[in-house]
């Protein structure tokens, strides 16, 4: 698993912020099915009720239309489905990983025997399956929305909703399921937060108060779930986790309606105290900033610098709080003030919890005073 550096906020009495985006690569393991050609690696995901073999290592692109419950295979423009297309980038391929992109697609099980598979929205016997979402997806079966060992869901842009459900009506006439389960997952799962900086939701529903079986954790700074007894969550109520981190909600069975809501918080305010910006000709640099009080569990102060400019606004010389940031050419440190010369001083100011991030406009007070930030 691979995680971005943590936002960090650099200030330099011009102040500006650095934020690099959290990008989440999980990593998993999937059944393969071996078919065709030697080393030629296969596995199956069942989609509405249809069996799709796809390279394991290789992208591939599907049409799922949504008329008549068939899935074929399609260019990339014109695909809603998209299979392994970030393993074709990996050098450590796993034929136990399965990757799946749904864009804007209601999926609904095609119901035409009494065979599990034709009863559920998608079926993977993947170890692992990491789903990312593009718009608005519904995925329905009669038995299962989803059934997957482990699941991994996370929303891909600012439209990013997942909606899955159970539904015992989209069984064949005479097939009856007292258990329609929204999902149905094996491990416990995650669903992570919208990386467009907008909440992400993934809504459970049931016909018959099985929402899940199974549990999520949810990655994001911002979390919580909305739980109903009607299935179209109009009477839901919002539950935020305990101390314990447990979201009391009670008895899931009383539910035909659960949303899993993540998204971010941001900090639009940065207050620094005990920074020395005075010196007198002679002086040496000295790094002692700190954060206000009530900011130390959530930032930290990575590096203080002060640097002499030249004329044109050239750094020429500098020295770092962090000794890895000092210049390795001797005759570029700054050891100490000269008359008349022009200085600049920055701090960068990193998030601790990579969740949280930095708002578009962020007031960072310095000894008392303002300076304004852009990103």
């Amino acid at each position: 698993m691979k995680f971005r550096e943590k936002n960090r906020l650099r200030s330099a009495i011009k102040l500006l912020i650095s934020s690099v985006a959290l990008a989440v690569a999980a990593a998993g393991i999937s059944v393969a099915a071996f078919a065709g050609e030697e080393n030629e690696r296969t596995q199956n995901v069942y989609i509405g009720g249809n069996t799709v073999v796809v390279s394991a290592t290789e992208s591939s692109y599907w049409y799922y239309n949504e008329a008549d419950g068939t899935i074929s295979e399609s260019d990339e423009d014109n695909a809603n489905i998209i299979i392994n297309n970030e393993k074709q980038y990996d050098d450590e391929k796993d034929d136990g990983e399965m990757y799946m992109s749904i864009k804007n697609v209601k999926i609904t099980s095609n119901g035409q025997d009494d065979y599990y598979l034709s009863n559920t929205g998608i079926y993977s016997v993947a170890d692992e399956l990491f789903l990312r979402v593009y718009g608005d997806c519904r995925i329905s079966g009669a038995e299962y929305g989803i059934y997957a060992n482990r699941i991994h869901i996370s929303g891909q842009d600012e439209q990013a909703k997942l909606t899955v459900t159970g539904d015992n009506t989209l069984a064949k006439p005479g097939t009856y399921f007292t258990k329609s389960e929204g999902i149905h997952v094996k491990k416990k799962s995650r669903i992570v937060y919208n990386s467009k900086r907008t909440d992400f939701s993934v809504i459970l529903r049931s016909t018959t108060n099985n929402t899940i079986y199974g549990s999520f954790t949810l990655l994001g700074s911002k979390n919580s779930i909305f739980a109903g007894a009607d299935i179209d969550g109009a009477d839901a109520t919002e539950f935020f986790a305990g101390e314990d981190g447990y979201y009391n909600i009670g008895d899931k069975s009383q539910y035909k309606y659960l949303e899993y809501r993540v998204g971010t918080e941001f900090y639009d305010m940065v207050e620094i105290t005990d920074a020395t910006l005075s010196f007198n000709a002679g002086d040496n640099p000295r790094f002692t900033a700190k954060l206000a009080e009530g900011y130390d569990d959530k930032l930290s102060i990575w590096e203080e610098q002060w640097a002499l400019l030249d004329e044109n606004g050239n750094k020429v010389k500098w020295c770092s709080s962090v000794d890895g940031f000092n210049p390795t050419d001797k005759e570029k440190l700054l050891t100490e003030f000269e008359e008349k010369k022009t200085y600049y001083y920055s701090v960068t100011v990193s998030i601790k919890n990579f969740f949280y991030e930095y708002a578009d406009d962020v007031s960072l007070i310095v000894n008392g005073k303002s300076y304004d930030c852009r990103s």
